[in-house]
């Protein structure tokens, strides 16, 4: 019998909220696109359905500095990149 890891639980949490995702996405452009042409005022799709992960999207984290190293350190380690 095979046995998870907790890195691999948290892929697998991950890869689930991101097909979620999709088929929302998918939903809200097919509820966009009928009712655009009925609409007074023409609305930014994300305004017309908001979803929750539109939030997490504008989250994204910029690295610089230290931060920036860490990162590259640590996937040079994870892929035994010798630069």
């Amino acid at each position: 019998m095979d046995y998870i890891n907790d890195s691999e639980i948290q892929l697998l949490i991950q890869n689930i909220k991101y097909s979620d995702k999709k088929e929302l996405e998918r939903t809200r452009l097919l509820m966009y696109c009928i009712s655009t042409p009925y609409m007074k005022f023409k609305k930014n799709i994300k305004d017309f359905f908001p979803l929750e992960t539109d939030k997490e999207e504008d989250k994204t984290e910029i690295l610089e500095g230290e931060k920036l190293e860490q990162t590259r350190e640590i996937i040079k380690k994870a892929f035994n990149i010798k630069n």
